[in-house]
């Protein structure tokens, strides 16, 4: 195999605690909805958003000293609360990219 495509297989691996710890997050904010009537596809859809947002942050997370401990919190938080951490990750990056380009 060669070795770049070993790389990425290693670097996605690496990252399959990331996207659980931010699925299970997820999972627990479908979970947690007493207003709506629980369905399988929007479970679905915030397992999937949960996973985008979890790795987002982990990646942003990535330019920082906090301790571990700490980055694994703040990805299960993202997790739960990855509707509302994708609208703000977006309205600062379109914000800056604004700033950028005017």
């Amino acid at each position: 195999m060669p070795d770049c495509i070993r790389e990425c297989i290693d670097a996605a691996i690496k990252l399959v605690p990331v996207i659980l710890l931010s699925v299970l997050g997820g999972v627990v904010s479908q979970l947690q909805r007493k207003k709506e009537e629980f369905s399988w596809w929007w479970l679905l859809v915030g397992i999937i958003t949960a996973a985008f947002v979890g790795l987002i942050v982990h990646f942003l997370l990535q330019t920082t000293a906090f301790p571990d401990g700490l980055k694994s919190a703040v990805i299960a938080i993202s997790g739960y609360a990855s509707r509302d951490v994708l609208i703000l990750l977006k309205e600062k990056f379109l914000n800056r990219l604004k700033k950028e380009i005017l």
